[in-house]
């Protein structure tokens, strides 16, 4: 890696631990390049605008996202057990601390829901609608494995199952303690324990 992608790695890096706590609109390149310990200047020579930077960021959260949650599960057979291991995967995510601010892509779609015009919106709904496909597909393959039955309402278990891992993101952030990821986990068991075939 050359001193140049060096640098930007770095200012990413930062940049996404600053944008899971501030938001994509409150990181600024003056309050990022005092992070770094770099000028302004500096931060321009790589992100000529605050969009750019922000887009530039967004990528970079999807990247530790994909990595710390979807790695594991992709590693694992289709069906039942997927989705067990993206529970699971979810709530190291979240006990991991990847992100100082909890999870930067669910903060990222609940900040730029209603700005349309933010540039920065694209690729956030984008990767965010691919993890909700994602979860839709697991659900699908497992039905059609004979795991779950052949009536199972694909798009709403998918909503079911997002909304425990989500409340889990918010008891934990409300409450500050784990014991909501043994309730959750418990959760998502009755509710895959209901479409079993």
């Amino acid at each position: 890696m050359s001193r140049k992608d060096s640098a930007k790695e770095l200012i990413l890096n930062q940049a996404v631990q600053m944008a899971s706590v501030a938001g994509l609109n409150g990181l600024t390149i003056g309050s990022l390049a005092e992070a770094v310990a770099m000028s302004k200047g500096g931060i321009s020579a790589h992100f000529k605008s605050k969009t750019e930077l922000q887009v530039a960021t967004v990528e970079r959260a999807a990247e530790l996202f994909q990595a710390a949650v979807l790695g594991n599960v992709l590693a694992e057979p289709a069906g039942i057990d997927r989705l067990y291991k993206l529970c699971d995967s979810w709530f190291s995510f979240l006990q991991q601390g990847i992100f100082l601010g909890g999870c930067f892509l669910t903060n990222a779609v609940l900040e730029l829901d209603d700005l349309a015009d933010s540039e920065a919106r694209v690729p956030v709904l984008r990767y965010y609608q691919d993890y909700l496909n994602f979860i839709e597909q697991s659900i699908a393959e497992t039905v059609e494995l004979g795991q779950f039955r052949a009536n199972t309402p694909i798009a709403a278990l998918a909503f079911q199952f997002h909304g425990i891992l989500i409340a889990a993101l918010v008891w934990r952030a409300v409450r500050s303690h784990e014991a909501q990821f043994t309730t959750a986990r418990a959760a998502i068991g009755n509710l895959i324990e209901s479409y079993r075939s």
